[in-house]
């Protein structure tokens, strides 16, 4: 017959591993890494392919002459935001979720139409103009 301290030992131990694993799997889930891609600047516009959102519902857009990679978001079939992933707050590149921009400087969290959710953080993200076409997204730099 097992003593009470050796089965709340157990128990606790039990729990922990059921707790630890459920956290695992959620960091993971949370973790799992964006779709980027690198691609061209010409006139001061990107040209970004419908067909990199077959699985996706949003791309992390890269070009070295940035200051800092794009966020794609597709909101329909016909409709995109793109915000320059620069935390307004100190100019940290922020890590991109399905569901929020999230700075990992100093904590401020941009949802998707580039708004700040929280602090400390003010200002909203820079937005580009984009403008769809049948076959492709244009991100244009200069708006």
């Amino acid at each position: 017959m097992k003593s009470r301290r050796d089965f709340i030992k157990e128990t606790a131990s039990a729990s922990m591993v059921i707790c630890c694993g459920v956290s695992a799997v959620s960091l993971l889930q949370s973790c799992t890494s964006a779709k980027q891609i690198t691609v061209e600047i010409r006139n001061k516009t990107i040209r970004v392919s419908k067909s990199e959102f077959t699985d996706n519902s949003y791309l992390v857009v890269a070009n070295m002459a940035l200051p800092a990679p794009i966020y794609l978001h597709k909101i329909s079939d016909e409709e995109y935001s793109a915000f320059l992933m620069l935390c307004t707050h100190n100019k940290c590149e922020l890590d991109a979720t399905s569901k929020m921009l999230v700075c990992p400087c100093h904590g401020s969290e941009f949802d998707l139409k580039g708004n700040v959710t929280e602090g400390p953080a003010e200002d909203a993200l820079l937005q580009f103009s984009v403008t769809v076409n049948e076959n492709e997204i244009i991100i244009d730099l200069n708006k």
